[in-house]
């Protein structure tokens, strides 16, 4: 649907997820995978024009929740797979150009990207100048046994 309003319209025929709009307004970048509650999936980035036509694949092994567009690609997170990094990959940041159209390693995280309670782990600014990414120092729980609870 048009943001000032007006008949919605489907874009897409197979579904999709994490809907981002391009700077120019002209293209919707989209997963064909959702999260389902588990940060090992990993998708394919789709792409498809805002006034509707063709879908076409923009290239594979990106993780939901782990992505997001800028003026010049599409910045995405790489490492393990699941719900924490087990420590036997880095978390990296790798950016695919829109001028080239190739997919290369900006620099690794010096942490493990938390992947727990969150749907969207990371987002980078249009410019592509900063970036937010999810990370927990310590994960605690306390055990309590309750005598005799009624």
């Amino acid at each position: 649907m048009p943001a000032a309003g007006g008949t919605s319209e489907q874009l897409t025929t197979h579904g999709g997820s994490e809907p981002r709009e391009a700077s120019d307004g002209r293209t919707i970048y989209y997963v064909d995978k959702g999260l389902r509650n588990t940060f090992d999936t990993v998708a394919s980035l789709k792409q498809v024009p805002a006034a509707g036509g063709p879908e076409a694949v923009v290239f594979s092994g990106v993780t939901p929740g782990a992505w997001d567009i800028t003026n010049t690609g599409i910045m995405f997170l790489t490492g393990d797979p699941g719900l924490v990094s087990t420590g036997g990959t880095a978390d990296a940041v790798n950016i695919h150009t829109f001028a080239d159209r190739r997919s290369r390693r900006i620099g690794e995280l010096q942490f493990a990207v938390t992947r727990i309670g969150v749907s969207r782990v990371f987002t980078v600014s249009r410019d592509g100048r900063w970036a937010l990414v999810s990370h927990i120092d310590s994960w605690e729980r306390d055990v309590l046994v309750a005598d005799h609870f009624r």
